[in-house]
Parts: structure tokens; sequence; C-alpha cells
């Protein structure tokens, strides 16, 4: 277990428009300590690309090179003294097909570019590769159908819905609103790690947030024994499954 470090962070957005990044913001922060929100506010740059080319990479005389974003992020990140750059999302960032292992290799060798000049984390949002829409686990080629963007990656995290088998298993109440959080590569500590977040309507502002979710359940089982757990969930399942036999509830 690492301790974590406060750190500035900047957020680049390819679709959303300053106005809606507002929104977005109010909406996550609308019911924190007022100190905080300010905290928060004063810590963070929230930037929409709407109207410009969001390319990181451009192509002269048939190479792949940079594009001069590269260098604009790069000086807002130092301006900002930012710790952490998350860019929203891959696909608009990327300069052609990234099942293509050029366009893939060359978009993680800018995000290592502006690593290196800012000694910054750069964050990459993507939005899930289709063969992956219904899946219920989190491997590798889950953003993208060509593996060279996640072999160049330090960290690989994905959000998919709570597979059916951690909702009886971890009696989680409200399965269509929980997400399930799961990391299959991290080059910096123990990798399989996973979390789970709930998604919350914020009326006032007409859109959702997402919070940690957890589960009054979930700290006893912590402290249980394997023995214990194991106890727990078939009396859990015969419950459930009134009239099971060893042959019925074995496959």
């Amino acid at each position: 277990m690492q301790k974590l470090v406060a750190a500035k962070v900047l957020m680049i957005f390819v679709e959303e428009d300053q106005e809606e990044l507002t929104r977005k913001f109010a909406a996550t922060t609308h019911d924190w300590d007022p100190a905080a929100r300010a905290l928060a506010a004063d810590n963070m740059r929230l930037m929409s690309l709407v109207g410009r080319d969001p390319r990181l990479t451009t192509r002269i005389e048939g190479s792949i090179v940079p594009s001069a974003l590269v260098t604009e992020i790069t000086g807002w990140a130092l301006m900002l003294d930012a710790g952490v750059i998350v860019l929203d999302h891959l696909q608009g960032f990327a300069d052609g097909d990234l099942n293509n292992s050029d366009t893939a290799t060359m978009l993680a060798q800018t995000a290592n570019q502006i690593v290196a000049k800012t000694n910054a984390a750069v964050v990459f949002a993507a939005h899930v590769n289709k063969s992956q829409i219904r899946a219920e686990a989190v491997d590798a080629g889950f953003t993208t159908g060509n593996l060279g963007f996640e072999n160049a990656a330090r960290q690989v995290t994905g959000v998919i819905k709570v597979p059916s088998a951690d909702i009886d298993r971890l009696g989680i109440d409200d399965p269509e609103n929980v997400v399930k959080v799961a990391q299959p590569k991290n080059s910096y500590g123990p990798a399989g790690q996973e979390c789970f977040f709930k998604k919350e309507y914020v009326p006032a502002f007409h859109t959702t947030r997402v919070v940690p979710y957890s589960n009054p359940r979930w700290a006893v089982m912590g402290v249980m024994s394997k023995a214990d757990r194991l106890r727990d969930e078939v009396l859990r399942y015969l419950k459930q499954h009134p009239g099971s036999t060893k042959t019925s509830s074995t496959r």
C-alpha cells in the first residue's frame, strides 16, 4: 500500500464544451464542504477542445509526428504545476485507427514526451472496445483491438457493469447503477485490484455523478475466515434457492 500524495490536476476534454464541464464539476461537488470544494477548484483545471483539432499526432510526408497540441498541453501543465494530466478521450486524440500499431505506438510516445517534460502522470480515458461492451472482466485489449497502446501503458484500468457473479457474491443491492473498476495491469504494484462506484443523479444540475460504493456486508466479509465466508455464501445460496441438493447445485 502506498501513501496518496496530493497533486494538481489538468483535465482536457474532446467532446464536452466548457459550460458542460462547469456543470459536471458543480454536480460532483454540490454537497461537499465549502472548503473542500474551493480546494478542488483551486487545484484543478478543466479545459475543452471543442471547436479545435484535438489530435496529438499528425502526418508529414507519410510519417506520424507529434502535433502542436503536445507542446500546448505541456505548457498548460507546467503553468499549473500539474501532477496528473487526464485526456478524455483516447480515440479523439488519435490521428488514425487505433487498431493500427503505428498509430497506437506514436500516441503512447507523445504521452511519454509530456511525462518527460512535466513529470506528471498522463491518464487517457477511453471508450470501451466494441468487442468488450458486455465484458464480464477487464483484460488486455479492453480499449483497442491492437495491444500496442495497452502494452505501452504503465497501468490499465477498466470500468464495466457489475458481473452477475459479483451481484450475488457481494450482495450488491443496485446493480443497474453500480459499476466495477478493475485493474488488469499495474507496473507500480499488484495487478488485479478492484473497487466499485455508484452512479447518482443530481436533480439540481440535471446530470449524474459517480461516488464510491460500499456495502455494510463487506466489512463483515473482510474479517471473516475463508471457511466462514464459504459457509455464509452456501447458506445465502440455499436461502435463495430452496430445495437445492448437492447434485442440482453442483455444476
